[in-house]
């Protein structure tokens, strides 16, 4: 995703102001994921791949963060 309101409409986000934030995860083996596409919700399509823990991440699994451009 390229901007704040690119994640807004995938992952159906229910405050329709701009994300900020995106983080980069790579959680180490093993550890339980599922793999999921966001459905539509709160009036957004949806549709973004969303990963769950079953179980808390582990700490260090966010190697990156960085801030999004609100877009339109």
């Amino acid at each position: 995703m390229h901007t704040g309101m690119d994640a807004v409409r995938r992952y159906a986000l229910p405050n329709p102001a701009p994300a900020s934030h995106r983080f980069h995860l790579k959680p180490p083996d093993p550890i339980r994921v599922r793999r999921v596409t966001v459905q539509p919700a709160n009036g957004q399509p949806g549709g973004g791949d969303e990963v769950i823990f079953d179980e808390q991440a582990p700490a260090g699994t966010c190697y990156h963060r960085d801030t999004l451009p609100d877009g339109v």
